[in-house]
């Protein structure tokens, strides 16, 4: 926790930086989601060491991606790494739960994205919100294009269904931008304190995943965004379409998770830990998202694990 430098806080420092261009050289030739966890290194050494370790460490990693990558990829992930880590460093050493912490990292990277959106839209007139609609649209016709070279049949409902989605992607950029900040903090979160933990820091709670639970008040939120939206929507409000997608995504991925740890809970004593991996994936790549949401839902009325417990 001291701000001291000595030979092996120098030492940290240093693997910290290292390991920090390695994750960034992977997710740039290899794994693209490596860069989720690019900050993960800073928020370790910055708990363990404080927060000018951290901060320095973050300095030489950018200094080595410059050297190869130059200014753009600098800048990004200098900014990157500070909007994630310092939060987390600062809710870690105060305590915070885990929830909460994720909550303050996600708030901070929505800001983060949305600030930078501004900011390139004013001084550079790059509008990103155009540019991932010209992206969506450019993957869709394409697609298009493949099924017009396969000759099927009857696809015209197909193709307008598909073109259809780029403005229900759009609609819905808020909500995709909500998940993918919060994807961000729980890696993040969960990767930190585990090597917190493996590396002996034993203040550190490492919450097991199938004991994840949104707050109990999670209910009335919902119940209160149906209320907002229904009052909006009578007021003559013109985006309660989009509002409802939105609210109905966020709430859905939250409750996805919840549904997640409730199967894992339920699984892991029945399942090698590799094989219920597996099977959570494949679960969640073949479309049951569905049956996780519902899970969920019913687990935050009912609070299956804790009636188990007792049992």
């Amino acid at each position: 926790m001291t701000e001291n430098f000595n030979k092996h806080s120098i030492k940290e420092l240093i693997l910290a930086a290292f390991t920090a261009i390695l994750i960034y050289y992977t997710s740039v030739s290899i794994f693209p989601f490596a860069i989720f966890v690019f900050p993960t290194p800073f928020v370790v050494l910055g708990v363990k060491r404080g927060y000018q370790h951290s901060i320095l460490s973050l300095i030489l990693s950018s200094g080595a991606i410059y050297l190869l990558d130059g200014w753009a990829g600098t800048i990004m992930m200098l900014v990157y790494a500070i909007i994630v880590s310092i939060p987390m460093i600062i809710a870690l050493k105060k305590g915070f739960k885990a929830f909460k912490t994720m909550v303050i990292v996600t708030a901070c990277v929505c800001i983060l994205v949305v600030g930078l959106s501004v900011i390139m839209s004013v001084t550079e007139g790059i509008d990103i919100v155009k540019g991932f609609e010209d992206a969506v649209s450019t993957s869709i016709e394409a697609q298009i294009q493949i099924i017009n070279k396969m000759n099927i049949p009857q696809t015209g409902d197909l193709k307008d269904m598909m073109r259809s989605s780029v403005t229900l992607m759009m609609a819905i950029i808020p909500s995709l931008l909500f998940i993918m900040a919060m994807s961000i903090s729980m890696f993040n979160y969960y990767l930190s304190t585990t090597v917190l933990r493996r590396i002996g820091f034993g203040i550190i709670d490492v919450p097991k995943f199938y004991n994840f639970k949104l707050p109990s008040d999670i209910l009335k939120g919902v119940v209160i965004c149906i209320v907002g939206i229904f009052i909006f929507d009578k007021m003559g409000f013109g985006y309660t379409t989009e509002l409802s997608l939105n609210i109905m995504m966020a709430f859905s991925f939250l409750f996805m998770l919840q549904g997640l740890a409730v199967a894992i809970f339920y699984l892991r004593k029945k399942m090698n830990p590799i094989v219920l991996n597996i099977f959570i994936v494949v679960t969640i790549i073949f479309n049951i998202r569905m049956f996780y949401i519902f899970i969920g839902l019913f687990d935050s009325i009912f609070n299956f694990r804790y009636r188990k417990r007792r049992e």
